[in-house]
C-alpha cells in the first residue's frame, strides 16, 4: 500500500513539474449590442520585453481558440518580471487588444479580456471633448502645440469614409492655419496611419469606442506684434481653449471668453460648443514681433558717413583745383601740351608788353623768369 502511494505521489510530482510555466486566461466579448463572438476567432499573444537598453515587442508563435463562451487560455508562458503579455484578436481586419499583464513566479497566473466591435462609417458618435492650443511666442514667430481629446460614444468601431492613399479610409481630418510650417507629429499620431495633404493632414487609424488623444506642433511666422489665425473645426467640439505661455498675449474673437486654468493663475481663452465645419477666428496681440536688426542700422550709418566723406573730399579737391598753383595743377591731370602752349603765349604777350613800354624791365624779367620756370617744370613731367 505504501509502495503504491509512493508511486502515485512520484508520478503526480513529475506531471506537475512537466507543466511548469505561467498561465494567461481571458475572454473575448463583443461590445456591439446584439452581436456575439464568432466561434472561429483566434487569439494571439504579444510579448513586450523591457530588459536591456532596447525594449522589444514581438508576436509569439502561439494561437489559442475560444470556446462557446469566448474563453481562451495560454499555458507554459515564461515567468519573467521583465516581460509583459498582451492578448490580441484580429476581427474584420481590425486588431483588438487586452491589457498587458506580467507573469512571475510569485504570480504565475493572469487574466486579460478582449472586447471586439462591429464597424461603422458614420461619424455621428465622434466628437472632440477638449481641444487645447498652447501658444509659445518667439521673436518673429509663434510656436503652437495642439492637443485634441476625441471620444467615440457609440458601440461600433469607426473606420472612416473617403478612400485614402494607403487604401484605407480617412477617419479624422486635422486642418492647419494657411501659414503653418515645420509641422511635427506627437503623442497619439502614428506615422503609419497619418497622411499629409494641402492645408493639414488626416488619420486612417480605426477608432473603437472610447477616447483617444493626439498631439501635433507647428510654427507660424509673426513678424508683427499682432496675428490673425483662422482655425477650422473638423468635428463638433465641446470646448477649445487657447493657453498663451506669455502673459502679455491677448486673444479676442467671436464667442471667446477669458478665464483661468483650473487650480492655477494661468490665463486661457475659451470657446465652447463649436460646430463641425465651422471656422474660429483668433486675433492675437502682444506678440514679440520680428527683432530689430541693429546691423542694418549700423550698415546704413556707415554707408551714409562714407558717402558724406566722399562728397567732402570731392568738394575739397574741386576747391583745391581752383586755387592750386599752376605747377600743381599740372599734377592734377591738366593737359600738359595745352598748358605749355598757354605759357608760351603768355611769354609772347609779356614780350610785346615790355617792348611797347607797358612793363618796367625789372617786372618784365621777374614775370618772364617765372613763366619760363613753369615751362621747364612742365617739360620735366612730360
Amino acid at each position: 500500500m505504501n509502495r503504491v502511494f509512493l508511486v502515485l505521489f512520484f508520478g503526480l510530482s513529475v506531471l506537475l513539474s512537466s507543466s511548469s510555466g505561467g498561465v494567461l486566461t481571458g475572454k473575448v466579448k463583443n461590445g456591439t449590442a446584439g452581436f456575439t463572438v464568432p466561434s472561429d476567432i483566434k487569439v494571439e499573444i504579444n510579448e513586450y520585453r523591457s530588459s536591456g537598453q532596447n525594449p522589444a515587442q514581438r508576436t509569439l508563435g502561439v494561437i489559442a481558440s475560444v470556446d462557446s463562451k469566448g474563453r481562451f487560455i495560454f499555458t507554459d508562458l515564461p515567468e519573467d518580471s521583465t516581460v509583459a503579455y498582451e492578448p490580441m484578436v484580429t476581427y474584420q481586419g481590425i486588431k483588438y487588444y487586452g491589457h498587458a499583464v506580467s507573469i512571475t513566479k510569485k504570480q504565475p497566473k493572469a487574466q486579460s479580456d478582449i472586447i471586439i466591435y462591429e464597424t461603422t462609417q458614420s461619424d455621428s458618435n465622434i466628437s472632440a471633448l477638449r481641444h487645447h492650443m498652447i501658444l509659445s511666442p518667439g521673436e518673429g514667430f509663434l510656436n503652437i502645440k495642439e492637443v485634441v481629446i476625441f471620444e467615440n460614444k457609440g458601440d461600433r468601431t469607426y473606420i472612416g469614409k473617403g478612400l485614402a492613399k494607403n487604401g484605407k479610409f480617412r477617419t479624422i481630418t486635422y486642418k492647419l492655419p494657411p501659414d503653418a510650417e515645420e509641422v511635427q507629429l506627437g503623442k497619439g499620431a502614428m506615422s503609419c496611419c497619418i497622411e499629409f495633404e494641402q492645408g493639414g493632414f488626416y488619420d486612417t487609424m480605426e477608432f473603437p469606442p472610447g477616447k483617444k488623444q493626439i498631439t501635433y506642433f507647428y510654427r507660424i511666422d509673426a513678424p508683427e506684434k499682432t496675428l490673425e489665425i483662422s482655425k477650422s473645426i473638423t468635428f463638433s467640439t465641446m470646448e477649445l481653449d487657447i493657453i498663451p505661455l506669455d502673459p502679455a498675449i491677448q486673444i479676442t474673437g467671436p464667442n471667446i471668453k477669458e478665464t483661468a486654468l483650473t487650480g492655477t493663475r494661468t490665463r486661457m481663452f475659451v470657446a465652447t460648443d463649436l460646430n463641425k465645419a465651422s471656422v474660429l477666428s483668433l486675433n492675437i496681440s502682444g506678440l514679440k514681433g520680428k527683432p530689430f536688426n541693429a546691423s542694418y542700422l549700423f550698415f546704413g550709418i556707415f554707408t551714409g558717413l562714407l558717402l558724406i566723406g566722399f562728397f567732402m573730399v570731392y568738394l575739397k579737391i574741386k576747391k583745391n583745383r581752383r586755387n592750386v598753383p599752376e605747377e600743381k595743377a599740372i599734377d592734377a591731370g591738366i593737359d600738359k601740351k595745352a598748358e605749355r602752349e598757354r605759357l608760351v603765349r603768355k611769354i609772347a604777350l609779356l614780350d610785346v608788353s615790355f617792348e611797347s613800354g607797358e612793363l618796367e624791365e625789372s617786372e618784365y624779367k621777374r614775370q618772364r623768369e617765372e613763366l619760363k620756370k613753369q615751362v621747364k617744370n612742365l617739360e620735366k613731367t612730360t
